[in-house]
Protein backbone atom coordinates (compact mmCIF):
# COMPACT_ATOMS: atom_id res chain seq x y z
CA UNK A 1 0.00 0.00 0.00
CA UNK A 2 3.24 2.36 0.79
CA UNK A 3 4.26 1.73 -2.80
CA UNK A 4 0.46 2.50 -4.03
CA UNK A 5 0.49 5.59 -2.26
CA UNK A 6 3.91 7.26 -3.50
CA UNK A 7 2.82 6.03 -7.15
CA UNK A 8 -0.78 8.02 -6.63
CA UNK A 9 1.04 11.02 -5.30
CA UNK A 10 3.29 11.03 -8.12
CA UNK A 11 0.12 10.61 -10.71
CA UNK A 12 -1.97 13.49 -9.19
CA UNK A 13 1.20 15.77 -8.85
CA UNK A 14 2.13 15.41 -12.61
CA UNK A 15 -1.44 15.54 -13.70
CA UNK A 16 -1.38 18.61 -12.25
CA UNK A 17 1.82 20.04 -13.34
CA UNK A 18 3.25 20.23 -10.08
CA UNK A 19 6.94 20.27 -8.93
CA UNK A 20 7.73 18.13 -5.98
CA UNK A 21 8.87 21.42 -4.56
CA UNK A 22 5.81 23.07 -4.90
CA UNK A 23 3.64 19.95 -3.48
CA UNK A 24 6.18 19.62 -0.60
CA UNK A 25 5.57 23.30 -0.03
CA UNK A 26 2.33 23.72 -0.17
CA UNK A 27 1.55 20.29 2.05
CA UNK A 28 4.23 21.25 4.87
CA UNK A 29 6.31 18.87 3.91
CA UNK A 30 10.15 19.25 2.96
CA UNK A 31 10.85 18.02 -0.66
CA UNK A 32 13.19 14.73 0.69
CA UNK A 33 10.51 13.90 3.08
CA UNK A 34 7.79 13.95 -0.29
CA UNK A 35 10.61 11.83 -2.15
CA UNK A 36 10.83 9.60 -0.02
CA UNK A 37 7.00 8.82 0.05
CA UNK A 38 6.53 8.81 -3.68
CA UNK A 39 9.87 6.30 -3.91
CA UNK A 40 7.84 4.32 -1.07
CA UNK A 41 11.07 4.52 1.03
CA UNK A 42 8.87 5.89 4.01
CA UNK A 43 5.43 6.23 4.61
CA UNK A 44 2.83 8.60 5.48
CA UNK A 45 1.46 9.54 8.89
CA UNK A 46 -1.94 10.46 8.69
CA UNK A 47 -1.36 13.92 9.24
CA UNK A 48 1.15 14.21 5.91
CA UNK A 49 -1.67 12.15 3.75
CA UNK A 50 -3.94 14.54 4.71
CA UNK A 51 -1.99 17.38 4.06
CA UNK A 52 -0.68 15.91 0.84
CA UNK A 53 -4.48 15.16 -0.62
CA UNK A 54 -5.55 18.65 0.50
CA UNK A 55 -2.30 20.08 -1.17
CA UNK A 56 -3.33 17.94 -4.67
CA UNK A 57 -7.32 18.95 -3.93
CA UNK A 58 -8.46 15.56 -3.34
CA UNK A 59 -9.88 14.08 -0.63
CA UNK A 60 -7.78 11.60 1.37
CA UNK A 61 -10.42 8.77 0.96
CA UNK A 62 -10.39 9.60 -3.39
CA UNK A 63 -6.38 9.72 -2.66
CA UNK A 64 -6.46 6.12 -0.32
CA UNK A 65 -8.70 4.43 -3.21
CA UNK A 66 -6.04 5.90 -5.98
CA UNK A 67 -3.49 4.28 -3.73
CA UNK A 68 -5.33 1.14 -3.66
CA UNK A 69 -5.62 0.46 -7.10
CA UNK A 70 -1.90 1.90 -8.26
CA UNK A 71 -0.74 -0.89 -5.32
CA UNK A 72 -3.13 -3.27 -7.05
CA UNK A 73 -1.71 -2.54 -10.51
CA UNK A 74 1.47 -2.83 -9.42
CA UNK A 75 1.18 -6.09 -7.72
CA UNK A 76 -0.61 -7.19 -11.62
CA UNK A 77 2.48 -6.03 -13.16
CA UNK A 78 4.80 -7.92 -11.08
CA UNK A 79 3.63 -11.24 -11.54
Amino acid sequence: MVRGFGRAVALLRAERGMSQYRLAKESGLTQTGLRWIETADRGPTLASALAIAEALGVGLEELVRLARRAAGEADAAAT
